[in-house]
């Protein structure tokens, strides 16, 4: 089995702030005891953010009909995917690849039903290089905003990626890109809704040729869509609890109203094709 899926593609520049104070600073030190009590008993401080607090979308050439840039501002570590605890308080811009023309790919490892497939992103590696280019005008989108008055003062040196002073900017902006691009979580499309034989659910969200099995979260979207994926995954959701799927032709069944019920009215049927 083999699936091809586009990967939505982050690159990250982060900056620390050169002032922390504890109500202006960053999620740091959030979990810490004063963030604590700040949050249970007054209900403020930074453990009241929902992390990245400011959003942007951006074109990144002016012929596009639509943006296919998201950029977005966090006061968190959010670089070497959190798995190295920080030591400052930083701040990150980074841009999001909204439609990318890279195809990552799911393959099988083994027949046992209980094994981890094996997924490959396949990040920026379309042959034309748009994904890249896309992502470095993004980048240079995040530089241009950290070096605005307004938040230039108030922003301490580059702290990734790790460059030594003076390096050229399009240097940094590619280090950025080529050593600190990551996924954002919101993959999508590996069983790929559809009328078509090669589409794993039909549109009521059914698994073709298994019954009264669905799925409901982003791996149906046959396309991506310009934004994240929560609000489409709760819609898939609601689509496939019972109370609000309507059966498929293949699995049409009886359905009365309470009042048929009762004085033995004739059956309803209901499909849909």
């Amino acid at each position: 089995m083999e699936a091809s899926r586009p990967a939505r593609s982050r690159a990250i520049a982060s900056r620390s702030p050169m002032r922390v104070q504890f109500d202006g600073g960053s999620l740091f030190a959030a979990d810490k005891i004063p963030g604590l009590v700040n949050y249970l008993l007054r209900w403020k401080g930074m453990l009241t953010s929902n992390v990245e607090e400011a959003y942007g979308f951006a074109r990144s050439r002016p012929d596009l009909p639509l943006p296919d840039l998201e950029i977005l501002f966090a006061p968190a570590p959010f670089f070497e995917e959190r798995l190295v605890a920080p030591t400052a308080h930083p701040v990150v811009i980074g841009v999001v690849l909204l439609e990318p023309v890279s195809r990552g790919q799911i393959t099988l490892r083994s027949a046992d039903p209980a094994g981890k497939p094996v997924i490959d992103p396949r990040y920026l590696s379309d042959s034309d290089g748009i994904d890249r280019n896309a992502m470095l005008d993004g980048l240079r989108i995040c530089a241009a905003l950290a070096s605005a008055p307004s938040l230039r003062s108030q922003l301490g040196p580059i702290v990734r990626p790790v460059v030594p002073p003076g390096t050229p900017d399009e240097e940094m902006l590619t280090r950025a890109l080529e050593e600190l691009g990551q996924t954002i979580y919101h993959p999508f499309g590996p069983c790929r809704m559809g009328r078509d034989a090669a589409s794993v659910v039909i549109p009521d969200l059914e698994v073709r040729g298994v019954d009264e099995l669905r799925i409901a979260d982003a791996s149906v979207m046959p396309a991506i869509i310009r934004g994240h994926t929560l609000g489409t995954d709760r819609r898939e959701g609601r689509r496939s609890d019972p109370q609000h799927v309507v059966p498929s032709r293949r699995t049409a069944r009886c359905r009365r109203t309470a009042m048929q019920a009762k004085i033995g009215g004739p059956c309803e049927e209901v499909s849909r094709i």
